[in-house]
């Protein structure tokens, strides 16, 4: 591992835990606000400062996660798709085992 992906990885932990931690604070509102304790302005702008701030780190962590289950998918798929064809051709390379139908 390169020292630049080193710092990157950091950097993107870093980046999640203060997505992390600020999410804390929006539950927080979103309890008050349940209970009566902050007004829905409050509220719109704890949820939009979040978004603003961590909004461009939740996309790339969705697409991080979404292009993973892809590739699991399709490794799962690949696998699938080998199995079947061997199965085919086990079948293809057996002696038809049905009677002849012309006798």
């Amino acid at each position: 591992m390169t020292s630049h992906n080193h710092e990157s990885e950091e950097s993107d932990l870093g980046r999640y835990g203060a997505a992390d931690a600020d999410l804390s604070a929006v539950r927080h509102t979103l309890r008050r606000a349940g209970r009566g304790g902050a007004d829905a302005a409050e509220l719109e702008r704890a949820l939009r400062g979040y978004w603003l701030e961590h909004g461009p780190t939740l996309r790339w962590a969705g697409a991080a996660v979404g292009e993973a289950v892809r590739q699991q998918a399709l490794a799962q798929l690949y696998e699938w798709r080998r199995r079947l064809a061997a199965q085919l051709q086990a079948r293809a390379d057996q002696p038809d085992l049905q009677p002849d139908k012309d006798n």
